[in-house]
């Protein structure tokens, strides 16, 4: 078992809306690592399919810039023959290509819309990420890579599209937040970033359902909105519940997550990947660089 450098966390009061909550985490000490969010509108990076031809599990990823650049487990990516969704936390060299392993997260489309994938600007859904998590850690015990389990992915998105009625001729996933756009906007100006948080603690029905922590303050107020947008969804159906969850809940299970058997993987990109699984089957991982965490996130058995 690994033994990692985690962060003291102090746990934020919650943000409530209805059964979900939202608690901000503060990191005590300094966990910076020179990175940048690519920009992938001004051309900073440019993700496309590996060939014409194409490949589901893979897209390629051009880092034009001086930088590392830091790209996030469970984004969505739009365009190029079908929308993806990122295995797994890569950090990119300046002036380099890599191939980064992702899923499917639109079914009925092999074709292309665009040669370059376009950031969705949002993260995928909690249940969604369960999936891509375990999926992954199953295929990185065997060695065999970044791969999840496609056809569970499918049907996670299935069983959502039908929990919330949506119609998709391609079975995509942007759909369900297409069709949710106005309230999935509204939790966002309702839930916002809560200056100097590194992170943040999502609790549905009293239960913590995730967490995720940036080694900077900088990058969490960049993507928390975007999280919110993709973590919300699952609430949307969801009556408000009496049961909430607790500031000593969140820190319970933040004290779990230090304590799982983390285990160093084969990384894609910079840096040291690691991953765990709870004894419940919670699952989690990590990326850490020159023993500093970039990101960490720990999902709950769904």
């Amino acid at each position: 078992m690994a033994s990692l450098n985690f962060p003291t966390l102090r746990i934020g009061d919650p943000i409530q809306e209805g059964s979900f909550q939202v608690f901000p985490l503060f990191s005590q000490g300094e966990q910076e690592v020179a990175y940048r969010l690519p920009e992938l509108q001004t051309q900073e990076a440019t993700i496309t399919e590996v060939s014409e031809a194409g490949a589901v599990p893979y897209l390629a990823v051009e880092n034009h810039s001086e930088s590392l650049l830091l790209l996030i487990e469970g984004q969505e990516l739009m365009g190029a023959k079908q929308n993806r969704v990122l295995n797994t936390t890569v950090l990119i060299k300046p002036k380099s290509k890599v191939t980064i392993p992702v899923s499917c997260v639109e079914a009925g489309r092999w074709h292309f819309l665009s040669r370059e994938m376009r950031d969705a600007e949002r993260f995928v859904s909690n249940k969604l990420r369960y999936e891509l998590k375990r999926g992954v850690y199953e295929s990185l015990k065997k060695k065999m890579g970044h791969y999840s389990n496609q056809g569970g992915v499918w049907n996670t998105v299935a069983r959502l599209h039908q929990e919330l009625n949506i119609i998709s001729p391609t079975s995509a996933l942007s759909a369900a937040y297409e069709a949710y756009e106005q309230e999935i906007e509204e939790f966002r100006k309702d839930i916002t970033y809560v200056e100097g948080a590194t992170g943040l603690a999502i609790a549905l029905d009293g239960r913590v359902r995730s967490l995720d922590l940036f080694g900077t303050a900088q990058t969490c107020s960049r993507l928390w909105p975007r999280l919110v947008a993709g973590l919300s969804l699952e609430a949307l159906r969801k009556t408000s519940s009496p049961t909430k969850a607790t500031v000593e809940d969140v820190l319970q299970y933040w004290t779990d997550v230090t304590q799982w058997p983390w285990e160093a993987v084969t990384t894609v990109g910079e840096g040291q990947e690691y991953r765990a699984e709870s004894q419940r089957g919670d699952q989690g991982s990590a990326l850490f660089y020159d023993g500093k965490v970039v990101y960490l996130s720990a999902v709950s058995r769904q």
